[in-house]
């Protein structure tokens, strides 16, 4: 924002995605819908991109936040982290970006070499968000292609880039994730309704094989194929083993989809009470609002 001329900072920011401050979560979405809402720019979020479209866009300006791992020690864990990058060199291998875990008050560059950064950004299905003008809109377009404008062409180019990293490692848990994660969302495009039972098949792989335990702080879409797939208990359960970390009491998702296993279950009682938790941490959670209104 400040490199379209907006002076904001991260705290301004945060006052409004994450007014509770124990909140461990703003997902790309949101940080899209601030963009939309709260400014006169425009943003889009992107998914199973590859490092040539990152190095496309910074080319073209436009500088992109992507959503990765991050391994700090053993100690702290595996956690999810924003990366905004402003550039690339090509012959030394090596982005350059902003890094958030900084905090406001760093402004330097760091440097991240494609491989590392390519691995821990595929931890997030190359989720990408790219803010712009509305006047360049069609070089956006130009810089991504079909994959810039197509849903289900995004859905399905990052469903064969999760199927490709299978290829390479069968038990690479996180590129089940990434396949669960696609089929869901191209099953609710409506491409195949056969790829709900694929998608909750895919994100089971992926738990036997072990996710961080923070993984369902950061993406929801195991919830959601497990609703779609009829297993309201797995979504219990799940949600409960959360619940008894002290990060995911505060994410409001996790009683958002809570509430939806609990309506759909019949406990009509306990489904408000989780959806209205989910309000008390987050009010301006519009889908929660409206569903509690029910």
């Amino acid at each position: 924002l400040n490199y379209y001329g907006h002076q904001v900072n991260q705290l301004e920011i945060g006052e409004v995605l994450k007014p509770n401050y124990d909140d461990r979560n703003v997902s790309p979405s949101e940080l899209v819908a601030y963009v939309m809402d709260e400014t006169d720019l425009k943003a889009k979020l992107f998914y199973g991109l590859e490092l040539a479209a990152l190095q496309r866009l910074l080319a073209n300006g436009f500088p992109v936040i992507v959503e990765k791992g991050l391994q700090l020690t053993a100690t702290h864990g595996w956690m999810g982290h924003y990366l905004t990058l402003y550039g690339y060199d090509e012959q030394d291998e090596v982005f350059y970006g902003l890094d958030t875990f900084l905090g406001p008050w760093d402004s330097a560059g760091r440097q991240f070499e494609f491989a590392s950064l390519d691995e821990l950004w595929a931890q997030f299905n190359r989720a990408a968000v790219v803010v712009y003008r509305q006047a360049s809109a069609a070089d956006l377009a130009d810089a991504l292609g079909s994959e810039s404008s197509d849903e289900q062409a995004m859905w399905l180019a990052a469903a064969e880039r999760a199927r490709a990293a299978l290829r390479d490692d069968s038990n690479d848990a996180f590129a089940w994730f990434d396949l669960g994660a696609s089929l869901y969302h191209l099953a609710e495009i409506g491409v195949n309704s056969e790829f709900y039972d694929q998608s909750a098949g895919a994100f089971d792989r992926a738990r036997e094989i072990g996710l961080p335990w923070r993984t369902l702080w950061y993406q929801f879409e195991p919830y959601l194929a497990y609703l779609a797939a009829g297993r309201i208990d797995e979504v219990l359960a799940l949600t409960d083993a959360v619940l008894t970390t002290s990060g995911g009491r505060n994410i409001e998702e996790t009683y958002f989809y809570r509430g939806h296993a609990l309506m759909a279950s019949g406990d009509r009682d306990a489904a408000e009470r989780a959806y209205e938790r989910a309000l008390r941490l987050n009010p301006g959670m519009e889908l929660a609002r409206r569903r509690y209104r029910l």
